[in-house]
């Protein structure tokens, strides 16, 4: 089997299925769908199959061909990435892909190009990949792994056949991560956080671990009100290494901040808590403190710094902009 391991995307996995069987695959793809759902693993065991040496229609998983895509050291497979300098990926890369693909496969019979994440493509890359779209080589095959496809233009979808993968349900990602270790507990209030993604998950699982969890949400919701400037600088500082590590690590510090404004949202509405104990006491007082209407503000405010960043926003912007959202709450803890 090709896509053994790729979990609750069985929808996705048909598609595929059948159209190497049929030898209908498209020359090129969108892989669309949230962060952490299986999009790049998908599209890893594509490339396999069709590398493989009894491939196309399912990869033998055991040839030299197969461990060598697995291990991204395949001569005909290319994926291209955000340079460590750069947030997207650039028409510099685009254009030396092109080359690339415009030359004879260099091991087998055909080649395979991932772009992740495509949609973080300058405008003036995905009109230097419209060349190869327009007039794709026979022999190769591209997939595009995209979270926001709004951000592609209308020219690049149109040319891409859509293959979606769809967030996990709740039961699916605790399950997953009891598998991990996690109690059931845990593992329930984590499966509600990751919003359907076992990537998010299984980070929100090892900064419980950690301590990262507690660190954020007591910036926030500390007894003498919200650390504005340490939000910032936890939201802003993140991981050394590139730009598309920080914003990741970005993003994963607002969903920690999201999901706890939701748990005080439904408290604050007369809902049971559903945060793990070593929170509860934090996501009452704060509920109590602040207010139902507050908080949804706030919630507000969380979601749109979620959608910034997913936008490619400037990191620091988007962390001065929850800073200010925070200090709002500071008048009614001195109250």
């Amino acid at each position: 089997m090709s896509f053994e391991g790729l979990i609750g995307q069985e929808h996705a996995v048909g598609l595929l299925e059948n159209a190497l069987a049929g030898g209908t695959l498209a020359h090129a793809m969108i892989f669309a769908g949230p962060r952490g759902v299986g999009k790049r693993m998908a599209a890893v065991r594509v490339a396999r199959a069709l590398l493989c040496r009894e491939g196309p229609r399912a990869a033998c998983g055991r040839c030299g061909a197969c461990h060598r895509v697995d291990a991204g050291t395949h001569g005909d497979l290319y994926v291209v990435e955000p340079e460590s300098s750069r947030s997207g990926v650039s028409i510099s890369q685009v254009r030396a892909l092109a080359a690339a693909l415009a030359q004879s496969p260099m091991e087998g019979e055909r080649k395979a190009a991932i772009i992740d994440p495509a949609d973080s493509m300058t405008t003036q890359a995905q009109n230097c990949l419209l060349k190869t779209l327009e007039e794709p080589p026979a022999d190769t095959t591209l997939m595009l792994l995209a979270e926001n496809t709004d951000l592609l233009l209308p020219t690049v979808r149109s040319r891409c056949r859509r293959v979606n993968f769809i967030p996990l349900d709740e039961e699916t990602v605790r399950d997953f991560l009891i598998r991990r270790g996690e109690d059931s507990e845990s593992a329930a209030v984590l499966a509600r956080a990751a919003r359907g993604s076992l990537e998010r998950a299984g980070e929100m699982a090892e900064a419980a671990a950690a301590g990262e969890r507690a660190k954020l949400i007591e910036a926030l919701a500390g007894d003498e009100g919200p650390d504005s400037e340490a939000l910032r600088d936890m939201i802003c500082g993140g991981r050394k290494g590139s730009l598309r590590q920080r914003r990741e690590s970005a993003l994963f510090s607002l969903e920690i901040l999201h999901s706890f404004t939701v748990d005080c949202i439904r408290f604050s509405a007369g809902a049971a808590p559903g945060a793990s104990v070593d929170v509860t006491r934090r996501l009452e007082a704060f509920a109590g403190r602040h207010g139902f209407e507050r908080i949804a503000r706030l919630e507000k405010d969380l979601a749109d710094a979620i959608i910034m960043i997913d936008m490619f926003a400037d990191v620091r912007l988007v962390g001065e902009k929850v800073a200010a959202a925070t200090e709002r709450l500071r008048p009614l803890d001195k109250s």
